[in-house]
């Protein structure tokens, strides 16, 4: 049963309608695109090695990347397990496969994890920042 007051669409109408959703689409999926290439060329890494101070606090840490990846000194990255963040380092030395980082103590979180060997480390413009809870 039609409505008298909703008007009948012919399939003439139709094609119209589908070409200015598919025109709204179109930057919308080269926006996600253009996101997932930026998202591939963020480098992330895994942690090796930690080493802690004399104290026994976690101080230097190695992660899987190096000059290939075009990491340089002063880079900084959080670490994280799972979802949950750790601490952020910043890169002191680059070697062609692997980087050497401080921890930054002021960073830890506030759940009193610590890093180990396997956490992922990624670096700063990559970090969810609903996921840092200091």
């Amino acid at each position: 049963v039609a409505s008298s007051t909703m008007p009948e669409l012919g399939k003439n109408e139709e094609i119209p309608r589908r070409a200015l959703a598919d025109e709204h689409k179109a930057p919308i999926q080269q926006e996600v695109r253009a996101n997932e290439k930026k998202d591939a060329l963020v480098p992330q890494a895994v942690v090796t090695a930690v080493r802690n101070n004399p104290q026994g606090q976690p101080d230097l840490v190695a992660l899987t990347l190096g000059k290939e990846a075009k990491i340089t000194e002063g880079m900084e990255f959080s670490i994280y397990r799972g979802k949950s963040y750790i601490v952020r380092v910043r890169t002191e030395k680059v070697l062609r496969d692997m980087i050497f980082s401080r921890v930054l103590p002021e960073t830890w979180n506030s759940a009193k994890l610590r890093i180990q060997q396997g956490d992922l480390a990624r670096t700063i413009e990559q970090t969810p920042t609903d996921d840092i809870k200091r």
